[in-house]
């Protein structure tokens, strides 16, 4: 069985800026009534494993009588969804108020740059809940040659608090995330488009519990962590494009994914960290053994497992 080879993100090869300039635009449209936007937009894509075997058993006891196995059934279900959508509630309010990247620029003087880093609001992120996926989407518009990056960075976040939170409550996710043109219907809350499709593609390469990063997305930051330092603005997108970076490493087999038992993800001081981590492993060890028999599901275990042992 091959084990991951785990390395940092300074072996990520050098981008253009051509996904920065293509995902520059946002083009309002109409289609009768409705106002539709298209352009560049993010597109989080992150689903509970395993319910589909867990919903199958609905069927095989009588629900209809609403006894103790139906209600035992329905927190191994929906109750499971409910927290996970808790998960990544929880972790954006943290985000907003006040910023987890307010100390990114602590340490400025400049009152000019510092006018500047105070427009840099949380850009529009949306959450919307499918079955036991979640969907959460981002428009990549420039405003005042401020990018969205603060809101990319809650994102990331917010992925990498999903992988903890929901081990720590006994189930496991998957996802992925990537950037690409979408429509997007602010009546309906609907994104169609590249970037949904690729995460939902993605999600599945992803094989084990993780959150994979689309190359699209590697490369939109990494052409903005290397803009030219004027204007001010510049040197803020600068800072925040590597924050966001500092988050994603690379695998063996050059898949980007969600660090976050990396040291960027822990500096967040985010509470009981320690905890979340051991209480992480225990349940994947109970996992491996759990399928021991079963060599698909526990070979995704372990290929977890040796992440945390990459990391701790």
């Amino acid at each position: 069985m091959g084990c991951p080879n785990f390395r940092n993100f300074e072996h990520v090869r050098t981008y253009s800026t051509d996904s920065l300039e293509a995902h520059k635009r946002i083009i309002h449209m109409e289609n009768g009534e409705d106002k539709l936007y298209f352009g560049g937009h993010l597109v989080a894509f992150v689903d509970i494993l395993g319910q589909s075997a867990k919903l199958s058993k609905l069927k095989k006891i009588k629900w209809w009588e609403f006894d103790q196995e139906t209600i035992s059934a329905l927190q191994d279900t929906y109750g499971r969804v409910l927290k996970f959508r808790e998960i990544f509630n929880d972790f954006l309010s943290k985000f907003c108020k006040p910023s987890v990247l307010d100390n990114v620029f602590q340490e400025i003087s400049d009152p000019n740059q510092m006018k500047v880093w105070n427009q840099f609001g949380q850009s529009r992120i949306l959450t919307k809940g499918i079955s036991d996926s979640i969907i959460m989407t981002l428009p990549l518009l420039i405003t005042n040659d401020l990018i969205p990056l603060k809101s990319i960075y809650g994102v990331l976040g917010s992925c990498a608090s999903s992988i903890l939170g929901s081990l720590n409550r006994k189930f496991a996710v998957r996802g992925a995330v990537e950037i690409g043109p979408c429509v997007f219907n602010p009546k309906s809350n609907e994104v169609y488009g590249s970037a949904l499709n690729d995460s939902i593609r993605y999600e599945k390469e992803a094989d084990w519990p993780r959150i994979l990063i689309g190359p699209e997305l590697v490369n939109y930051l990494k052409a903005c962590m290397k803009l030219p330092q004027e204007p001010i603005a510049n040197r803020i997108n600068s800072s925040l494009a590597a924050s966001c970076l500092s988050l994603i490493s690379q695998d063996s087999s050059g898949k980007f994914f969600v660090d976050y038992l990396g040291s960027s993800f822990r500096n967040l001081n985010i509470k009981n960290t320690d905890q979340l981590i051991n209480g992480a492993v225990q349940f994947v060890d109970s996992q491996i053994e759990l399928y021991k028999e079963n060599e698909k599901i526990h070979s995704k275990y372990i290929k977890l497992k040796n992440y945390f042992e990459s990391r701790t």
